[in-house]
């Protein structure tokens, strides 16, 4: 019952974050210096968060290549890899 609790909080501060901050906004404008340094360290969070939970699941369901989201080298337009039970198999129309 605990940890279910300590997730509703972190769901609720979350939720309130993005409100509370365009308050804040409102309330004094940011610099600009400020606003490339809040995106730059939002984009790397995002792109921590690919490269560190979410490649290593894709790369052990699938190949590189299908991880990546390369198409298959079909010419048909339903050529997009499908995974079923754990290996890349082609999509058939």
């Amino acid at each position: 019952m605990e940890s279910a609790f300590v997730v509703i909080i972190i769901a609720v501060g979350a939720g309130l974050a993005s409100p509370i901050g365009g308050l804040i906004s409102l309330w004094r404008t940011p610099s600009s210096l400020f606003t490339s340094i809040a995106v730059g360290y939002a984009g790397g969070v995002l792109f921590g968060a690919v490269a560190f939970e979410m490649m290593p699941k894709a790369l052990e369901i699938g190949s590189l290549l299908t991880s990546i989201g390369r198409a298959s080298r079909s010419k048909r337009s339903a050529s997009c890899p499908a995974i079923e039970h754990g290996k890349a198999i082609e999509a058939t129309t």
